[in-house]
């Protein structure tokens, strides 16, 4: 070890006096400064912001560089983290982790990214504003649920959107002020899907639960005043989207779900509906169905099952390892992906499967 020691006789000396001199100059001069009391006092700086530093920003660091985020967390972006409030039940209790709320969430829709909702459990309808989730409306009960499929929400403009379910109240409307339940003819359904080329020209597809099973399936339409039956059958559609008012298309399975039933895709071509694709493996049916373009539409389904329409025929195939594909969108013809059960994302390549992450 080496040590840098400094001798008691010579220059160096002299220099560590001068400097222990100077060092209680600036003690002594401090105590007269405050006026020699021995009672200490706090000085507060008023920065007029809501953290515990000296400076003018809502930050927790202690220089004077806002960072104009208009939250007081440690980030800088406007996120209003540090204000997220529990969402709350008429019954009084709330959620408290996670936050803002803990229930399942079905599907989502946005007309913009400050303008999106999603909804899920008891009920649960949020709202995200671009900065922050909202509950805006929570129906306990058996009076409304969403059912557990990503297409069940849909909207022409952020107040106009139309939210599927099951129970007396099948069919949300949210007008832009408040959600309503709309009047859909007989019932009670279980409803699945929603699509609409406009806000007068919306199909809701699912099935009515009031008999024993079987249960006959229906694809609903609205005109923009009131819901009408639009077919029933032995057919139970659970998701449907569409390219235009004359090329729509509602997926789901022939007969009984829970017994022998089989994949159907059934296309509206303006006039009818007919069926154009059916898989013959049991327990094999369709959840859900998108496309890019009338030459590029895609179905997924139970047992790892998808289709895909190039326009003029379909092809099929399963994915191994998934029990169950629920939703399906593409940012592209050759980009496609793929969600469901398995805690697995399928990204598809028509015809296969591109790879699995």
């Amino acid at each position: 070890m080496h040590e840098l020691v400094a001798r008691e006789d010579g220059p160096m000396k002299k220099t560590w006096l001068l400097l222990l001199v100077l060092a209680l100059s600036a003690v002594l001069l401090a105590a007269c400064a405050s006026g020699g009391s021995s009672s200490s006092k706090t000085i507060v700086v008023d920065d007029d912001d809501d953290d515990n530093d000296n400076d003018n920003d809502d930050d927790n660091d202690n220089n004077d560089i806002d960072d104009d985020d208009n939250d007081d967390d440690n980030d800088d972006n406007d996120d209003g983290d540090d204000d997220i409030s529990p969402i709350c039940y008429p019954n009084g209790w709330c959620w408290q982790n996670p936050l803002p709320q803990g229930a399942d969430l079905n599907g989502v829709w946005g007309s913009s990214a400050t303008d999106i909702f999603a909804f899920g459990d008891f009920g649960t309808i949020l709202h995200f504003d671009g900065k922050r989730w909202t509950e805006m409306v929570v129906m306990p009960g058996q009076a409304w649920w969403p059912q557990g499929s990503p297409g069940g929400l849909w909207g022409s403009s952020g107040s106009d959107v139309f939210a599927a379910g099951g129970g007396s109240g099948g069919i949300l409307h949210y007008d832009g002020t408040s959600w309503a339940s709309m009047t859909v003819p007989g019932g009670p359904y279980d409803i699945y899907g929603v699509w609409g080329a406009s806000a007068t020209d919306v199909f809701a597809t699912g099935y009515e639960y009031s008999q024993p099973p079987p249960y006959p399936g229906m694809i609903l339409h609205y005109d923009g005043n009131s819901w009408a039956t639009h077919w029933t059958g032995d057919f139970s559609p659970y998701g449907v989207w569409g390219s235009s008012p004359s090329n729509v298309y509602a997926v789901g399975v022939d007969g009984y779900y829970d017994g022998a039933g089989t994949g159907d895709i059934q296309h509206y071509d303006g006039a009818s509906w007919s069926s154009v694709f059916t898989v013959s493996a049991a327990h094999h049916y369709f959840n859900s169905v998108w496309g890019g373009s009338v030459s590029d539409v895609w179905a997924v389904g139970a047992s790892g099952l998808y289709a895909h329409s190039d326009g003029s025929s379909w092809s099929s195939g399963t994915v191994g390892g998934a029990s169950s594909l629920n939703g399906v969108w593409g940012a592209s013809a050759s980009d496609i992906y793929a969600v469901g059960a398995a805690a697995r994302v399928n990204d598809f390549e028509t015809p296969t499967p591109k790879r699995l992450v």
